[in-house]
């Protein structure tokens, strides 16, 4: 990719960054390759960006930018749960951005803009500024919790189809319900796994 260093930017650094993350990974992602990658100096980066955590934060900010917030129904769980599934879809398409989407926050205007329509919706349903802040919290940390096993369990399913040993060396005959559980492993449907669990946390607020 070839950029001219007149037109380089925060938005183009940061969506040129998030693809090299989704292609190779965090260990790929670096000022310097990020800069190779625009065809600039690397000194350059920083006329932008503040530095490697303030990239990292951008990329969140871009994730959290992909979450729909469709208009709004009378229904404030209806509303919550098409935001939930926006986000863990955002995140199954970019996993290689779970490991810092827990650890960075973009404090920024576009970052924030995404923080305040997910309250709003909360404050819908009558729940006060601070319920409303944990509650947040508590779902967006489900969100991401079950992206992480989700991409973990499928990665396990892949291992178990191919036959390689999933479990290693250890005789799974004397866990009997483990050897069970891995056997339905590639029944399971995640995405199905994921809103059944969001329809609990959502019916028990």
């Amino acid at each position: 990719m070839s950029r001219n260093h007149s037109i380089l930017n925060r938005e183009i650094i940061l969506k040129t960054a998030l693809a090299i993350l989704d292609e190779s990974g965090l260990d790929a992602l670096s000022m310097r390759t990020l800069a190779k990658q625009l065809n600039v100096k690397a000194m350059s980066l920083y006329n932008h960006i503040k530095n490697k955590e303030d990239l990292l934060n951008g990329i969140v900010e871009i994730i959290l930018n992909e979450i729909e917030f469709s208009e709004n129904t009378s229904d404030w769980k209806t509303n919550l749960r098409s935001i939930a599934c926006s986000f863990y879809d955002a995140l199954l398409r970019h996993p290689n951005v779970l490991p810092i989407i827990s650890t960075h926050s973009p404090v920024s205007v576009r970052g924030l803009e995404q923080t305040e329509k997910f309250l709003s919706v909360l404050k819908d349903a009558n729940i006060t500024e601070l319920s409303a802040f944990s509650l947040m919290h508590i779902i967006v940390a489900y969100i991401i919790g079950h992206a992480s096993m989700s991409l973990t369990d499928r990665q396990g399913v892949d291992d178990y189809n191919e036959q390689q040993p999933l479990y290693g060396q250890i005789d799974l005959r004397i866990f009997p319900n483990v050897l069970e559980a891995s056997r339905i492993l590639s029944q399971r449907n995640v995405n199905e796994e994921f809103v059944y669990g969001l329809n609990l946390l959502l019916d028990h607020l």
